[in-house]
């Protein structure tokens, strides 16, 4: 999927309760870019 659809609430994965989601780059970088997504999830806690 890409980015732009990911943070646009178009997602699959749209939820109704708050939610947090950090989508990143990382591992070594090769040829001028890191070549792996990070993406960390978290949930509203009471």
């Amino acid at each position: 999927m890409a980015c732009d659809t990911a943070v646009t609430g178009n997602s699959p994965f749209r939820t109704t309760r708050p939610e947090l989601r950090l989508i990143t780059c990382g591992g070594p970088v090769e040829n001028g870019h890191h070549p792996d997504n990070i993406i960390v999830y978290g949930d509203l806690i009471g």
